[in-house]
């Protein structure tokens, strides 16, 4: 049970349920969300007024390590205006977004705030489309479909390579570094050197709550990304439908520390609008949720502690291992704590009985850990775990304003979404816009749910994979690749922070595992092996924990035969996976065609584990 101070966090659901004749189920909210503000810039504005002497953004000091740079909100509010002075002389319109190449920095913030306020849409573009990238395929495809008024890049050094093709194809760019006259680059420096307009301040028109704010690409798994228009009025409904759920979030003060990318709706619009909608500070983590990337974000909470944390599982998964081996760490990471959140995968249940054992001896009160569901087309929150829940594949119920179908697909059950966080389509392909709306103008999720109880709606909806994952084994057997995945995941953890299901045409079951290096690592050590893939203690374990699974579950659409180790990451410049750590199961597929064609090979390598 949840202690009265956390029972206090949540609204308590009231969830309407109608079936109809054909199976269909419609769920909606009883609670009214309320008034919506017609611009995220209204956010900004009151606390600007309000409280602004309050860090609104803090970033790691280039120059000194040791300490942050920040930026209060009434700063970044005339900064806001300054830039946007600055960049009404420039090619930038409604029709001629800026696009951003680099990621998540105060000077990201500035320039998105200062588009907002003439009306500018932004379009962030993933780093990793211009600095792991040989052909900037992605960015070329961006470029020509939004045609940009001006590119900014943070750090031009950085970005040259891509930046020189951009500047190329004729279009201005704009850094962070000394305005280079001879190129014709601009300078958000010299920009704020610029002197104040405090008539600028106080003029300036509030954009229209159906103004576009943003245009945020898709992870574009099945082909180059799709752009979906993000109106301010799908930002601004998003929020209150948070405040709603979670009335705490409105207490002052609260502090993030968050890695997660702005060109991204997770990180762009449901943390970073969290944050300007309540006041709040953010710090922004420069870490990732890698062995690596995890250094940068310990290093962060040994400064700050946090009031909400937000991650994905394989971040989670790197974290407990942390917080376990350092109290001191622990201590200060749960201090303040209130919530924890995790989204884009499901979290093992070792890993979810980890954290729980962290909260119960280092928090002074009990702290909930929560998910949701949204996509970037819906901006992105449409369900959430605001009640006590201990399932992780838990992904709630609709929220105020939001409502949901779930319309019967063959043998699935498609999660549908309506309401005013929903897009109007993607920027430039009426097709494809078409493509994604039902005839009742519901969005088509792609995503197979089902009710955790189905006589008490306000139980949640449980997450069952991608509609278009699943596939047919060569008996015509069906598999359904998303539940199947997280259940392997659950059995094989902590040693795999993903997997992929193989067996399209085949006939058997096999899987790809990415290891969890720290955890394969300290069991190879005590196996005395030096090579991972060549390891047979980890293999016997591997093959021992999927014979016990195979026990259990012995129909063909479950029972797994072979697996294989895989010797590298997933790699995000080939699709295999997303910034947010979720694993394209097509992508990884069509990119280790060699690993799959050893799964099903006549005479096995010492790479495959053969379970039988």
């Amino acid at each position: 049970m949840l202690s009265e101070s956390s029972k206090d966090l949540f609204l308590t659901p009231d969830i309407q349920m109608i079936r109809s004749a054909d199976g269909t189920c419609y769920l909606s909210s009883n609670h009214s969300l309320g008034k919506v503000p017609d611009s995220i810039l209204e956010y900004l504005q009151h606390w600007a007024a309000e409280r602004p002497e309050t860090t609104f953004l803090a970033q790691r000091s280039q120059t000194n390590p040791d300490c942050w740079d920040k930026i209060s909100y009434g700063e970044i509010w005339q900064q806001a205006h300054r830039l946007a002075n600055a960049l009404e002389g420039t090619s930038l319109a409604s029709n001629r977004p800026l696009m951003l190449l680099s990621g998540n920095s105060i000077a990201f913030a500035q320039l998105m705030l200062a588009c907002m306020l003439i009306g500018v849409p932004i379009v962030p573009v993933s780093p990793s489309y211009s600095l792991l990238s040989k052909d900037f395929n992605k960015v070329k495809y961006i470029h020509g479909l939004v045609n940009p008024g001006l590119v900014f890049a943070e750090d031009e050094q950085l970005f040259a390579p891509v930046l020189a093709m951009i500047s190329g194809m004729g279009t201005q760019i704009i850094t962070a570094s000394s305005e280079d006259v001879s190129t014709g680059k601009l300078s958000v420096n010299q920009m704020l050197a610029e002197p104040d307009d405090e008539s600028f301040c106080q003029n300036r028109p509030q954009p229209e709550p159906e103004t576009i704010a943003k245009i945020l690409f898709t992870s574009g798994s099945t082909g180059m990304p799709k752009g979906v228009v993000n109106t301010h009025r799908m930002l601004t409904s998003n929020q209150e439908s948070i405040a709603r759920i979670w009335p705490f979030i409105e207490q002052p003060g609260h502090v993030f520390l968050d890695w997660l990318p702005w060109h991204h709706t997770f990180g762009g619009n449901h943390n970073f609008n969290m944050v300007l909608r309540n006041g709040g500070t953010l710090y922004i983590d420069g870490g990732k949720p890698t062995p690596d990337g995890m250094k940068l974000t310990l290093r962060n909470l040994a400064d700050v502690s946090p009031t909400l944390y937000f991650n994905v599982a394989a971040g989670y998964e790197l974290l407990v291992a942390s917080l376990e081996q350092n109290e001191v760490l622990a201590q200060n990471f749960f201090k303040k704590l209130k919530l924890l959140f995790f989204a884009a995968a499901a979290l093992p249940s070792s890993t979810w009985n980890r954290l729980q054992a962290l909260i119960d001896k280092h928090a002074a009160w009990d702290i909930p850990i929560t998910s949701s569901w949204g996509a970037t087309e819906t901006s992105p929150l449409c369900t959430s775990v605001y009640f006590h829940n201990t399932i992780a594949r838990n992904i709630g119920v609709p929220v105020p304003g939001t409502a949901v179908k779930l319309a019967p697909e063959g043998n699935l059950t498609e999660l549908r979404v309506k309401g005013p966080n929903i897009m109007s389509g993607y920027w430039c392909d009426e097709a494809k816009t078409a493509a994604v709306f039902d005839e009742e103008g519901y969005f088509c999720s792609g995503d197979a749910v089902e009710l955790v109880d189905p006589e008490n709606p306000a139980a949640g909806l449980m997450f069952k994979g991608r509609v278009s994952e699943n596939f047919k084994l060569l008996t015509g057997t069906w598999v359904n690749v998303g539940e199947l995945r997280v259940a392997l995941v659950e059995v094989l953890s902590p040693l795999a922070v993903d997997l992929v299901i193989c067996g399209h045409n085949e006939s058997f079951l096999s899987i790809l595992i990415f290891p969890n290096m720290t955890e394969c690592e300290s069991l190879r050590k005590t196996d005395g092996s030096d090579c991972l893939e060549l390891d047979h203690g980890l293999q016997h374990v591997i093959a021992e924990r999927i014979g016990e699974y195979n026990l259990k579950n012995p129909a063909s659409s479950k029972k797994i035969r072979r697996a294989l180790i895989l010797n590298s990451p997933p790699s995000i410049d080939k699709n295999e996976i997303t910034d947010k750590g979720y694993i394209n199961q097509r992508g990884v597929l069509a990119n280790r065609t060699e690993e799959v064609a050893a799964l099903y090979a006549g005479q096995l390598d010492q790479r495959v584990i053969d379970i039988g």
